[in-house]
């Protein structure tokens, strides 16, 4: 069991029980899966495969292809049933490694200026973008293939039903890449970092 489960289990666990006075000890708000995907503007080929490439690597995951719907789109001049872009889901053991890797090696390296964090209506995903791919040292020393890599995007999938759940749980994993705004009562926005 890696430290971050062991850490779950029993201080989160217990922080959650004594802060909400709950009696219902079975519901507990946990973080269910980080999705990390691409989005490539242009569909070439090497584009393509250097986006799947950065994911297995920052991963160590086979990633899967994205695939245009059958519908087509003329302003964004793309046919229907190419690839347009890719992307991996984390469960269990891989998300808590990747979020080991993220508190441990790429957040004590960001920048303020390379996040940009956006929250979805519901009060169980944050979704931001990732600028600067450059602090995994697995694509620092591929310069040559990853030099196009458009922003990695980083969705968060919690189980919480409430504001404050959701806000327990994303202070409780410790994730410094976020700056919740409190003074906003209309939605409860996340920031710009």
């Amino acid at each position: 069991m890696s430290f971050i489960a062991y850490y779950l289990e029993s201080v989160v666990r217990y922080d959650y029980i004594s802060k909400f006075n709950v009696t219902n000890t079975k519901y507990f708000p946990q973080l269910i899966k980080i999705v990390l995907s691409f989005n490539c503007k242009t569909n070439s080929i090497s584009n393509i495969l250097s986006c799947a490439l950065a994911l297995e690597l920052i991963t160590a995951q086979k990633s899967k292809l994205t695939i245009k719907s059958s519908s087509k789109n003329i302003n964004l001049k793309l046919k229907a049933g190419i690839v347009v872009g890719c992307n991996v889901i984390l469960r269990r053991n891989t998300m808590l490694q990747f979020l080991a890797q993220i508190n441990l090696f790429i957040a004590p390296r960001l920048l303020r200026g390379n996040l940009f964090i956006q929250q979805d209506h519901k009060y169980n995903n944050l979704s931001f973008s990732l600028k600067e791919l450059f602090l995994y040292s697995s694509i620092k020393n591929n310069y040559l293939y990853f030099n196009t890599l458009p922003s990695l995007k980083i969705l968060f999938v919690t189980n919480s039903h409430t504001l404050e759940d959701f806000l327990f749980i994303l202070t409780s994993l410790k994730i410094p890449l976020i700056k919740i705004d409190k003074s906003y009562r209309g939605r409860n926005s996340i920031g710009r970092v």
